[in-house]
This record gives C-alpha cells, structure tokens and sequence, in this order.
C-alpha cells in the first residue's frame, strides 16, 4: 500500500478505534456489568469476572489494532506478566494506550486512577464496577485498597510518574509505589514500554499520528522483591532506594 494511503487508513482506523473503545465502555456498563451483577452474588468472584472481561476484551481491542495496521506490538516475556499474582505493576508511561496494553497481557489486575475518571460519561462505569482505586483517597485508604485487592490475588497497575510522560523530559518517579509496595508488602514487577514513533504522548490529540506505523513495545523485566530484611529498615529509607532502583532501570542511568 503506498505510504500517503497508508496514513490516511490509519488514521481513520485510529479515530475508528477511539470509537469502538468509547462505545464498549458504555455497553460494558449498561449491559455486560449489570449482567455480572445479577448472576454472581458473591463479590469477589464478580470482581474477577469483571476483570476476566477487562482483559478478554483489552487482549482482543490490541489484536483489532494490529491486525487493521494502526499498530505493531512486540511482547518479551509476556508469560512472566501474565502469571503475576498479588503484584505491584510498575511502568514506565509514554502513551494513552499503556493500561490497555498492559491488562490485555494480565488476566487479574486493577489500577489506581484519577478521580475524574469516576464520572467519565464512557469509562465511569467500568472503573467502578471493576473495583480500581481513586488516587485522590486518603493515603492509608489507598494502601488499604492495595493491600485487600493484592491478598485477593489481584495485582496493582502503577505508573510512579503519576502522568504520562512529557516527550524529551527526563523520566521522574514519585515515591508512592515503593511506599504502597512496603506498606503492602508486595513485590514490584517492572514493565518497560515503549513507542516509536511517540505517539498518543501527553497532550498529543489523537488525530497527530506519525508518518509511520507506531511500533510499541512490552519488556518484562526484573522483580524487586519486599523482603523482610528490607521491612526491618526505616520505610523512608528503603523507599527512596527503591524508587531510584526503579529510575534506573527505566532510565538505563
């Protein structure tokens, strides 16, 4: 396909996807949620239902993207992510389409997300019926939300940026999810993502799309494990190690 009619396909495929993405948010919460609601009374098997969705239909959403040429995808290791249990997710975020590439890789995961979200005409529902945490909670009841959903087997999608990264800005962590993760006692998984051409990147509309096909990438990388050699030290302390052990490894600094 020549170039220029391959940049016009992909960028209506990318406002089609924009679309299909806000439509199945809300079809979600009118329709496929109430149904869960109804049929599993049990809460924590609810939750895992709606998760299971989540991630069928994230998984599914990537494929659609791949296959009508808007992205490629490259994942390393990805069984290791999706085997996770009872983990802190931490990544690195360069694009709007991280937490969907993410939970189309993990079968059972919830995130911490912006307050505005709970009222988003298209998202509001799944992100209440999905069981996620508001980051605008007073901190211990955001730990305390970590710690109920990571003993229930869920894992914990973070990005310790707190936004998506600014291109040509150097990568800055907060120390929120080293303390969630001691507090938690939960071991981090790092999750490196990647994308070039940038795209979607902070304050980008959807319609710029680069010239080329954006290639986005997934690395599973090392685990920080909580030990309790660690937990023994003052939490401060151990905190600030972590997070620059986690910008070093998203830096390679």
């Amino acid at each position: 396909m020549p170039a220029r009619l391959f940049y016009l396909w992909r960028l209506l495929g990318t406002g089609f996807a924009f679309l299909v993405f806000g439509v199945g948010g809300l079809a979600l919460t009118l329709i496929v949620f109430p149904l869960i609601m109804l049929t599993l009374r049990d809460a924590a098997r609810r939750e895992a239902a709606v998760d299971k969705v989540i991630h069928l239909l994230f998984r599914h959403y990537i494929g659609m993207l791949r296959a009508i040429g808007v992205i490629g995808v490259t994942i390393t290791d990805g069984e290791r992510l999706a085997s996770c249990r009872g983990k802190l997710i931490v990544a690195n975020h360069p694009s709007l389409l991280d937490v969907v590439l993410i939970l189309s890789v993990v079968p059972r995961a919830k995130c911490l997300v912006k307050a505005a979200l709970w009222q988003n005409f298209f998202l509001g529902g799944v992100v209440r019926s999905a069981g996620y945490i508001r980051n605008d909670a007073e901190p211990d009841e955001i730990v305390a939300a970590c710690r109920d959903r990571l003993e229930a087997g869920s894992n914990i999608v973070l990005f310790p940026e707190g936004t998506r990264t600014v291109p040509g800005q150097p990568i800055r962590f907060r120390r929120g999810a080293a303390n969630i993760s001691l507090l938690a006692q939960a071991d981090i998984q790092m999750v490196m993502l990647t994308v070039t051409p940038p795209t979607l990147t902070k304050g980008e509309p959807w319609h710029n799309i680069p010239a080329v096909q954006p290639q986005f990438g997934i690395t599973v990388g090392s685990s920080l494990d909580i030990t309790a050699d660690l937990l023994q030290k003052p939490r401060s302390i151990v905190a600030r190690e972590l997070t620059r052990t986690m910008e070093r490894y998203f830096t390679g600094k």
